[in-house]
């Protein structure tokens, strides 16, 4: 549900602040449903401790970096990868696949989007070993 949320709620940031910001703000909106239904559910914690919210704010800001750095990094690649190997306008790459010029306009968003769930894949792995054993592990 987290990843969702985080994912999600990039395209609405991202008219308003950008590609690397609405990655960070959407990141947010993600921690905030992961902790949520994390501590209970997943790791199986009564109730949230100060430190616990202390470690899972760690675990979650070193995973926004992971994510930030794999989607700019994959937007990058995506970009150098248009110029280089499509130097034609996407109108005529979507005639030779037979999809309709009405998805043109979408493509930026669509390329992003991808981008964005390549970080998201990339930070998933760190930040869930590190809720789980720093964040949520049982103490004592």
């Amino acid at each position: 549900m987290g990843t969702l949320a985080n994912f999600f709620s990039r395209f609405a940031f991202a008219p308003f602040v950008g590609f690397g910001a609405s990655l960070i703000l959407a990141n947010y909106v993600g921690m905030a449903v992961v902790f949520l239904l994390s501590y209970r559910r997943a790791f199986g914690m009564e109730k949230a401790t100060g430190g616990m919210v202390l470690r899972f704010v760690t675990v979650a800001h070193v995973g926004l970096v992971v994510v930030w750095a794999a989607a700019l990094l994959a937007l990058y690649a995506a970009r150098l990868a248009g110029k280089t190997f499509f130097p034609l306008p996407p109108e005529r790459y979507l005639a030779l696949v037979g999809l309709p010029l009405a998805v043109a306009p979408w493509l930026p968003t669509l390329v992003e989007g991808a981008c964005h769930a390549v970080g998201i894949v990339v930070g998933f792995i760190f930040n869930f070993l590190g809720h789980r054993y720093f964040s949520f592990a049982r103490r004592g």
